[in-house]
């Protein structure tokens, strides 16, 4: 998820980081969460905006279309490419909006829904009941869906004393544009407002501002959480934190919840299910509906000039049932040739860096116009952070490249001094091939920097994956796996050092041990 001041030519007001001396009363955020010397946030963000899509799509499609009817551009044939092009362009897009229905569609905010601009709040740490993917063991999560289209947003955050926060804001493409929270804001008392890609009004002039890509945001915050004991001290941090319109800022009156919402969601099966079941109309209506609210990026330009022929448009309405039919046979046919193309680009190795058996990110958070890796890491749900904030290494495989397995005990060994290098800290977890925790009879899921992790005699540490303990004097260091299942492990570096974003630093491969059963068993 890799990401002075900062001020791109196509926007004539940019205010500044000041150096040393603290913010400016406005940011307007441009590209990938970025900090200077000091850690200090400065401006990012895409380039989007609803006008620029406009101006851009007219002037796309004066220049290719000016002398060729749509039906004359159906003839080259290339339609079904187009909207298999279309199909990846537009999935994370899709997955996004599914994601807001169904974490919206309450009526009160839970633990992990909420109507929109209300804050969901998790309130324990997952075990293996738990259905969420790849859970976390080291934060507790606070969610908010953000609709920007009617008026900015203020996020107010508590002080978090000497307690790791990060608050990632994600646009509809899922894509990270802001990152406020400990390693770009630190951990005062402070107000930010979220302004959308339109907003043209008047802000407090006390306030930091972050300009959002999209109208539509998803919020993803992480406190750090030291064990159950450590519940209450959260708990009191996420209650004070609040997301408010800005026109109830500093108002007695709460902000009135939605009065109703779609009880028709589907909330029992998973999102990604639900988008994969789409037919192309419904997938494609539902991107176009959302691409009318939702500017895509200046680089986008060339696809967005594409699916012109395709009937969609930034900035007019969809009509599947209007359209040529071979336009609508073309979306179609497309829709499978995309999610077969998608399939393909899976079936190996993307948008990793493999080293000692351990997979790294290549792209995360942003993605530019590289739109497979994008989708990919939509699908793998993973993607919710900045790598600044968050950077992650998962391993299949152990030292040798054999598939991990409950039936063989392996060791990850740290030499003195080489454990992960952060800011924050660090975690190893396990899970199923379902991407769950995996039960076990220690009820134990992850290893934490901040345990009593027992050391060798020279200093090194040894954490042993295996189904069974390696004793009571090295359970600290034991991590449970599924007997004879295969299995995964993910690592998480929280506000990782640049050595883990560059590569210079890498995690030791699994090692096997070897296990003989009796003296034949070592001559062969």
């Amino acid at each position: 998820m890799p990401f002075g001041p900062r001020c791109r030519a196509a926007h004539s007001c940019c205010e500044i980081y000041d150096g040393g001396r603290g913010f400016v009363k406005s940011l307007i955020v441009m590209d990938l969460p970025r900090t200077d010397s000091n850690n200090k946030f400065i401006l990012e963000g895409p380039m989007r905006s609803k006008g620029f899509v406009m101006t851009l799509a007219a002037l796309l499609l004066a220049s290719i279309f000016s002398h060729k009817s749509q039906a004359q551009v159906a003839s080259r044939g290339d339609l079904k490419e187009i909207a298999a092009e279309a199909y990846i362009f537009a999935y994370p897009m899709v997955v996004m909006a599914t994601a807001r229905e169904i974490m919206t569609s309450v009526p009160r905010s839970s633990t992990t829904k909420a109507p929109v601009n209300s804050v969901a709040k998790q309130r324990v740490i997952p075990n293996e009941n738990s259905n969420q993917i790849y859970p976390e063991t080291d934060t507790l999560a606070s969610l908010a869906w953000l609709d920007l289209s009617q008026e900015p947003i203020v996020l107010s955050f508590p002080n978090a004393g000497q307690r790791f926060i990060s608050f990632s804001l994600i646009s509809a493409w899922g894509e990270v544009f802001a990152a406020p929270g400990s390693r770009t804001l630190g951990n005062q008392k402070r107000d930010v407002v979220i302004t959308g890609p339109g907003f043209k009004g008047t802000l407090p002039p006390t306030m930091q501002r972050i300009v959002a890509p999209t109208n539509s945001v998803w919020m993803v915050g992480r406190t750090q959480v030291n064990g159950a004991g450590d519940y209450d001290r959260v708990y009191g941090y996420q209650d004070k934190f609040k997301a408010t319109p800005l026109s109830y800022f500093n108002k007695k009156t709460a902000p009135p919840l939605p009065v109703t919402f779609n009880i028709d969601v589907d909330h029992r099966t998973p999102i990604l299910e639900q988008v994969d079941n789409l037919d192309a109309r419904v997938f494609f209506a539902t991107f176009a509906a959302e691409l009318k609210q939702n500017p895509p990026a200046q680089t986008d330009g060339k696809i967005i000039s594409k699916m012109a022929a395709l009937g969609i448009f930034p900035d007019k309405e969809f009509d599947y049932d209007r359209l040529p039919a071979s336009v609508r046979e073309a979306l179609n046919s497309g829709y499978f040739a995309g999610q077969e193309k998608f399939a393909s680009f899976q079936r190996g190795t993307p948008n990793l860096r493999v080293v000692n058996g351990w997979g790294h990110p290549i792209l995360a958070g942003r993605y530019g116009t590289n739109y497979q890796a994008r989708a990919l890491m939509t699908k793998l749900g993973l993607a919710t952070s900045a790598p600044q904030d968050l950077a992650l290494a998962q391993a299949l495989v152990d030292g040798r490249g054999e598939r991990l397995n409950g039936s063989f005990k392996y060791v990850l060994k740290f030499p003195k001094g080489t454990t992960p290098p952060v800011k924050g800290f660090w975690s190893l977890s396990l899970y199923n091939t379902r991407k769950f925790f995996a039960a076990n009879s220690a009820n134990k899921f992850a290893i934490h920097s901040r345990d009593e992790l027992v050391k060798n005699p020279d200093g090194s540490i040894e954490i042993y994956i295996q189904s069974i303990s390696p004793g009571k004097k090295l359970e600290s260091n034991w991590l449970p796996s599924p007997t004879g299942e295969d299995f995964s492990l993910v690592t998480r570096f929280y506000w990782p050092k640049p050595s883990v974003l560059d590569g210079s630093w890498k995690m030791p491969s699994l090692e096997k041990v070897p296990e003989f059963k009796n003296l034949s068993d070592n001559l062969y």
